[in-house]
């Protein structure tokens, strides 16, 4: 029995009932309240091809699975599955070393949790009331390792998840390809000549933890997204020059004062000839010709 300030007391119980004939173990973990329950129930084996398998329900709920809406507690969950892992340890035609690992794992609802002969997973409309419907699953990671037969061989690793199912409209996939670096062998630190970091002053402790983070740096640079030293200079000469505000050529001209085309004074055109009499003949105003003229009198009325 188990104590909680919440739900009160509570009782962990485990059973294991041996298999009749070539049946194997069942084996049942509970974790009952007053009025919740948490029950894990499974069997294992082994096949002759070395795949393990765990096939069991899994029950959250109501400690009463026969009237879970009349408790007023929420929807009870309840599934069933099978989960299988096989291991396999193989070469390759390159002589390298491969280690397989299958996982498959298929998810169906349980909306009858004490018949174990009703298999049915399309829930009725009670049903549905009392229990977390989802559709069935199929869950499949396979993850492939291949390495050399050196001790400084890399090691690629190739994992992919599918997720699926008859009901599902489509299967959805991840996939994951890497590869680690070659096997690094620190240098060996001689103890002998080490320091006692209590027979350092201060100023030797702030040296050396000051030289310890510069060095943890550069070994973390290559998976940090730091900016590279290419990136750094161009950026600083870039700073740089808009700092010391170099004037462009439009500011030199400008300051210059250079005066433009239309500016300059342009040449006299030389007069030919037929301009020279043009310009020595007289010319008689139009209004002076008007008032020489007599004016016309006019009868009296």
């Amino acid at each position: 029995p188990l104590y909680d300030s919440e739900g009160g007391k509570a009782t962990l119980r485990y059973n294991r009932t041996g298999g009749v004939s070539d049946l194997p173990d069942e084996n049942t973990i509970e974790l009952q309240t007053a009025s919740r329950l948490l029950r894990l129930t499974y069997q294992t084996y082994s096949t002759l091809t070395g795949t393990v398998v765990y096939q069991g329900a899994l029950y959250r709920g109501p400690a009463d699975t026969q009237n879970t809406a009349a408790q007023g507690a929420g929807k009870a969950f309840s599934v069933d599955f099978t989960l299988s892992s096989q291991l396999v340890a193989s070469t390759d035609t390159q002589g390298k070393d491969l280690l397989t690992r299958t996982i498959q794992m298929t998810l169906s609802p349980d909306y009858t949790p004490d018949n174990t002969q009703d298999e049915t997973d399309t829930p009725t409309d009670e049903q549905s009331a009392r229990f977390h419907t989802f559709t069935p699953l199929d869950i499949g990671f396979t993850s492939v390792f291949s390495s050399g037969q050196a001790k400084n061989a890399s090691t690629t690793a190739d994992l992919k998840l599918t997720v699926s199912g008859e009901q599902l409209p489509e299967v959805i996939t991840a996939s994951f390809t890497g590869k680690t670096k070659s096997k690094w062998t620190p240098d060996a630190v001689d103890t002998q000549a080490a320091t006692p970091l209590d027979t350092m002053d201060a100023n030797s402790l702030t040296a050396l933890f000051a030289q310890a983070a510069v060095k943890g740096g550069l070994m973390l640079l290559p998976y940090l997204g730091l900016p590279t030293a290419t990136t750094a200079v161009t950026t600083a000469a870039t700073d740089a020059l808009a700092a010391t505000d170099i004037p462009t050529a439009t500011d030199i001209l400008t300051a210059t004062d250079i005066p433009t085309a239309t500016a300059i004074p342009t040449a006299t055109a030389i007069p030919t000839a037929t301009d020279t009499a043009k310009a020595n003949d007289t010319a008689v105003p139009p209004a002076a010709t008007e008032a020489s003229q007599t004016p016309a009198i006019s009868p009296a009325p």
